[in-house]
């Protein structure tokens, strides 16, 4: 996992991803044991707490209840990395689309496909700077 020298990294959606100096991991499910337990789309940090942050949600409302959570829309995920992301930092989201960015407080700067194999569905790596 990438991590900024001597910050601090958000890591939601987390699943069994093992931990890792500096990254707080962040799931809905207890039993992936991660650092935070957290089941909605608020996160219990104050705003720019992070100097980066990373999620991995649920691409569908099928792939959420596959998982046992609500479906957590792209953008209102957006939005909270961005909150509790400091000025200046990275976010990066792994979606199969790209959510409405406007009113995030985030900007986007690059975007990279990713393919896992033939027949599955294309997912890219949207990477986003904190405004402000």
């Amino acid at each position: 996992m990438l991590q900024i020298p001597g910050g601090l990294m958000l890591h939601w959606f987390s699943g069994t991803v093992g931990r890792e100096p500096g990254i707080i991991t962040i799931d809905g499910n207890k039993e992936v044991n991660p650092d935070v337990v957290c089941e909605g789309i608020v996160l219990p940090f104050d705003d720019c707490f992070f100097d980066s942050a990373f999620a991995d949600p649920p691409y569908s409302p099928t792939d959420a209840k596959r998982y046992g959570m609500k479906y957590p829309p792209a953008r209102s995920v957006l939005r909270e990395m961005a909150r509790v992301t400091k000025p200046g930092g990275k976010i990066g989201l792994l979606h199969e689309f790209l959510p409405v960015v406007k009113g995030s407080g985030a900007k986007l700067v690059g975007a990279i496909g990713i393919l896992n194999g033939p027949q599955k569905r294309v997912r890219a790596l949207y990477l986003f700077e904190k405004q402000g």
